[in-house]
């Protein structure tokens, strides 16, 4: 009986990463920081900022060799030095789970491992080969593993490292990932995670509004939430748990950052982090800060192009703090 008979997966080679069979497979997004320089984490970005909504990309290509690398026949470079027995098992089982169902569907040599020459006519109007196979990526999409097409799709994206396994991202060779994936399970425990940190960060919220009013509407402003002294608790909440529920802001990631933002401000440090950037916001306000060509600038003086980065950096530099703290 065969591997994937009794497990009701497959392994893309090369990886430790199982699809389950007959399975719904969920695009969510990646939260490793670690590619990202230190200011762009704390403004919640997963890297330097993109605002793309969607990454396309296609199979795996071997620019040395000058042929696809699809994981799927023995010319890729996942099985060189590997025993032919182990190999011959793999590409029997990719065969009959991956490529037979496909073949359905697509052309005959939609797997040519041989990309067609450049520059030569392509005289079939209908040819659809790796070349013009493009896989669309972006938070909420899905791939049922039930279809032939996305079952291809998902291994293909996993083969080529594009997309990461939500228990993987913390592994540098997923770094140029830019979203995770979860199955049906695995969905639910993240839909669960994602809950409790929601519920807790409306709690921590609430304790801030209670406790100290003035920093708990600073730190919102600096989040984005619009609020005033003078708002009512279940007004400030309901905005709250508005923004904390928009998936367009930081990847829906907007109850970690509040979480992650609300305990950096607590020491010395980070307070005067905060009152630094309340202070340049006010400056902004009143057009003493002014901004040419997404630069900022206090008088002649730059301040790059993100106030919360500026202050973030002023925070650890007396001698900046003091320029600020003295424009009070």
């Amino acid at each position: 009986m065969s591997q994937t008979i009794e497990t009701g997966a497959i392994r893309v080679p090369g990886t430790e990463f199982d699809i389950q069979l007959n399975s719904v497979y969920q695009i969510v997004e990646k939260s490793d920081l670690r590619g990202a320089p230190e200011g762009y984490n704390k403004l919640g970005f997963t890297k330097v900022p993109s605002y793309e909504i969607t990454t396309t990309v296609h199979a795996k290509f071997d620019n040395k060799r000058g042929i696809w690398d699809t994981g799927l026949d023995e010319t890729s470079s996942v099985y060189n030095g590997m025993d032919s027995k182990e190999k011959n098992a793999i590409l029997k089982e990719l065969t009959s789970v991956i490529i037979n169902p496909l073949l359905k569907y697509k052309p005959k040599d939609f797997l040519n491992p041989h990309p067609k020459p450049k520059g030569e006519v392509i005289r079939d109007k209908d040819y659809n080969g790796l070349e013009n196979h493009a896989i669309v990526l972006g938070i909420d999409r899905f791939f049922d593993t039930s279809n032939p097409v996305d079952l291809f799709n998902l291994f293909t994206v996993i083969y080529k490292k594009d997309l990461c396994p939500k228990d993987q991202e913390m592994n540098p060779e997923y770094i140029q990932a830019d979203f995770c994936v979860v199955n049906d399970a695995q969905k639910i425990n993240t839909t669960e995670e994602k809950q409790y940190k929601k519920d807790k960060a409306v709690s921590k919220l609430i304790s801030k509004w209670e406790k100290d009013k003035k920093k708990a509407l600073e730190i919102l402003k600096y989040c984005g939430v619009a609020a005033s002294l003078d708002s009512s608790e279940q007004t400030v909440v309901a905005f709250f748990r508005k923004w904390l529920d928009d998936k367009s802001d930081r990847g829906g990631n907007n109850s970690e950052y509040f979480l992650d933002r609300v305990e950096n401000f607590e020491d010395e440090r980070g307070s005067n982090e905060l009152y630094i950037y309340t202070q340049l916001q006010k400056m902004f306000d009143k057009k003493e800060v002014t901004v040419r060509n997404g630069e900022y600038f206090l008088n002649s003086k730059s301040l790059g192009n993100s106030l919360k980065i500026y202050a973030e950096t002023a925070s650890k530099d007396d001698e900046l703090m003091a320029e600020i703290i003295g424009e009070k």
